[in-house]
């Protein structure tokens, strides 16, 4: 029952990323929150992961990053961007462990997928 449960969400995370370019699952546990892309690895980018903001908050700076990478091409470790009133930072993410979705529909691709992690370094205030 369970691996029928897990065959349709990888289904329907295939199905955005076709339709989208990505997807963004959020998971929420005891103790956190993160948030990462899914689906960038096919178009040659890295993933980003972020952690330790809200669920609709970081959905909304993954989407922009992503939307932004497709349009402008792979950002590295050290890009520094400005995205919906927060400055953000972009530094390598050494593992993909948390990247559970990542892992298992890029298993095989060629080159590996990689990933950066997104921390939030600044806020402008009004």
């Amino acid at each position: 029952m369970l691996e029928a449960h897990m065959n349709a969400y990888l289904q329907r995370i295939r199905d955005q990323i076709e339709r989208v370019g990505w997807a963004v699952p959020v998971i929420v546990g005891e103790n956190s929150t993160y948030a990462y892309t899914v689906g960038l690895t096919s178009q040659g980018l890295p993933e980003i992961f972020c952690d330790g903001l809200d669920q609709q908050t970081s959905a909304g700076v993954l989407n922009h990053l992503a939307q932004r990478q497709i349009e402008k091409g792979a950002f590295g470790a050290g890009t520094r961007l400005y995205v919906d009133g927060r400055h953000v930072l972009l530094e390598a993410l050494p593992s993909l462990a948390s990247l559970v979705l990542v892992r298992r529909l890029f298993e095989f691709a060629v080159p590996a997928p990689r990933a950066l992690r997104a921390t939030i370094v600044g806020a402008d205030t009004e």
